[in-house]
């Protein structure tokens, strides 16, 4: 399956955000760095996976966790993150 740019950095910063562990947050600046892609185009992909309730954010202390009640399958976890950036 080929991927757009899109699709592929928001998977990365999905990965990236899970990789927390449940409760966990990552703000945009933590999540630029560990991907090497600029902080605007990460808060474009997050909010894509935020409108796409795939993950949360918090302000105040801040940071974006993956949204509760998410299914443990990663090909449907994928599904449903392509379909948010096929939207746009």
């Amino acid at each position: 399956m080929k991927l757009t740019s899109h699709e592929e950095y928001g998977l990365r910063c999905l990965i990236c955000v899970g990789q927390e562990g449940p409760g966990g947050r990552l703000t945009i600046p933590e999540i630029s760095t560990a991907e090497g892609v600029s902080e605007a185009y990460v808060g474009k992909l997050l909010r894509m996976l935020r409108l796409g309730g795939i993950v949360t954010a918090a302000r105040g202390t801040g940071g974006y966790s993956l949204a509760s009640g998410q299914p443990d399958c990663p090909a449907r976890r994928d599904g449903r993150a392509r379909r948010t950036f096929v939207r746009w």
